[in-house]
């Protein structure tokens, strides 16, 4: 559905290849320790959209009517997330966290794909399955992010056709070491991505 996922790749090979050509050491991993938790959470519902019912609730917000269908689709999936679920997602949520947190060095970022595709063209998320698909897709990278509470940064990576971002993870609580990297990054990304 989404032919183009393959430019990711590509643009996330030269951005590799560019720190690497400026001195950064760039070791391979996994957040697969991490990803286990999230998935937990996944399984289970998903807080913004519960968090969203109990502040529509609070204001005595009854109807849904009037709200954009795709975005209504979203709220109601998790209107009837039992106490006891909400209790063990935020127990996972806490699990990631923590193994985030034994993941990386005082002085190291994760770099991820922003995104796994490139932007949509608008033929594919006309239809609910298609926004859907789509929606989650985009969001997944990013939402792994704030569900560890960590600070994260996304650069364009400089290249022919759709744009694509590569984004970098910190630990929890180093946002100006992170935003400083992520510079660094930005500028070598877009001085490797200029023609000779």
């Amino acid at each position: 559905m989404f032919p183009f996922a393959w430019l990711v790749i590509e643009a996330f090979d030269r951005a590799v290849v560019a720190c690497r050509a400026a001195g950064i050491a760039v070791e391979e991993g996994s957040l697969d320790p991490v990803l286990e938790h999230t998935d937990r959470v996944d399984k289970l519902g998903t807080f913004p959209s519960i968090e969203v019912v109990a502040t529509l609730s609070q204001l005595g917000v009854s109807s849904l009517d009037g709200i954009d269908p795709l975005t209504r689709a979203r709220i109601e999936a998790n209107r009837n997330v039992s106490a006891v679920d909400y209790v063990l997602m935020a127990r996972h949520r806490q699990a990631a966290i923590e193994a985030f947190g034994r993941l990386l060095g005082d002085n190291e970022v994760i770099i991820v794909p922003t995104a796994p595709i490139v932007a949509p063209l608008m033929s594919a998320v006309e239809e609910a399955a298609g926004f859907h698909d789509a929606n989650g897709l985009v969001l997944r990278n990013p939402r792994v992010a704030n569900l560890l509470d960590c600070p994260s940064a996304s650069v364009p990576v400089p290249g022919p056709g759709l744009p694509v971002g590569l984004m970098l993870l910190g630990q929890r609580n180093s946002d100006r070491r992170l935003l400083s990297a992520a510079a660094r990054i930005e500028l070598l990304l877009r001085q490797f991505g200029e023609p000779l």
